[in-house]
């Protein structure tokens, strides 16, 4: 269906009135509401922030990194490299597509259930660790036979990956900035991430896969990206089990 592309975005317009319904009626935590009867004129969040939370910031970035990395190279770039190049029909990536985030949206909750429970750390651990190695196998299978089963265990095992970390990246990214600075923090950090990693991801992905003429070297950028969150989650404070300031 040549129109069918704009049903997403027709589902869109209807829920927005439903989440700025919902937004209306969110009760403010107790401690944004104490700050809040505190003194007004006081320095902007995002001067502070940058004044004195400059480390955590970066931090907040480093984090940030694979789980972009991550989406961008499989759920965007991978696809489009399989049906264009591994003569998988189109149909069927896209099946493989929205089966990978049927798993993505099982397993959030069960990460964010256990991170209240394990706590962020070990569990986003987990997830950044898997993702150095189911990915790289699934897609060694994938080149080695082409088919929509292949394409479905890379899909699947890196959405899986990318679920474990991501369901617990946005509280810990939340409880790393005191409440003071907490959304500016936590907006800058994701935002910058985003920017660079989103934006250089596809483009280096195209030109490390050129260069070596194999969709491994994907893999480069993606393990990098790794590397940096998973050294970022050794620096920062694991604050599940602590009252937000």
């Amino acid at each position: 269906m040549d129109w069918g592309w704009r049903i997403p975005f027709a589902f869109g317009v209807v829920l927005f009135p439903v989440g700025l319904y919902l937004r209306s009626r969110v009760v403010e935590t107790p401690v944004f509401e104490r700050l809040a009867e505190e003194e007004v004129a006081r320095e902007p969040p995002f001067s502070l922030m940058i004044r004195s939370y400059k480390s955590v910031l970066l931090l907040g970035f480093g984090i940030s990194a694979i789980c972009i990395v991550v989406s961008q190279t499989f759920n965007s770039c991978m696809p489009a490299y399989v049906a264009g190049h591994l003569s998988v029909p189109g149909s069927r990536v896209f099946l493989s597509v929205m089966l990978a985030s049927v798993a993505y949206s099982s397993v959030v909750p069960l990460s964010g259930f256990l991170s209240d429970r394990l706590g962020r750390r070990s569990v986003m651990m987990t997830g950044a660790v898997a993702s150095l190695i189911l990915p790289p196998l699934g897609l060694l299978y994938l080149e080695a036979a082409p088919s929509m089963s292949s394409l479905l265990v890379l899909l699947v095992s890196a959405n899986i990956c990318l679920a474990t970390y991501c369901g617990t990246m946005c509280a810990t990214l939340c409880e790393i900035f005191p409440t003071r600075i907490r959304l500016s923090g936590l907006s800058t950090s994701y935002s910058l991430a985003v920017t660079i990693f989103g934006g250089l991801t596809p483009p280096l992905n195209l030109y490390l896969a050129q260069q070596m003429h194999s969709a491994m070297a994907v893999m480069l950028g993606m393990g990098l990206s790794a590397v940096l969150s998973i050294i970022c989650l050794l620096f920062i404070e694991d604050r599940h089990d602590v009252a937000l300031h």
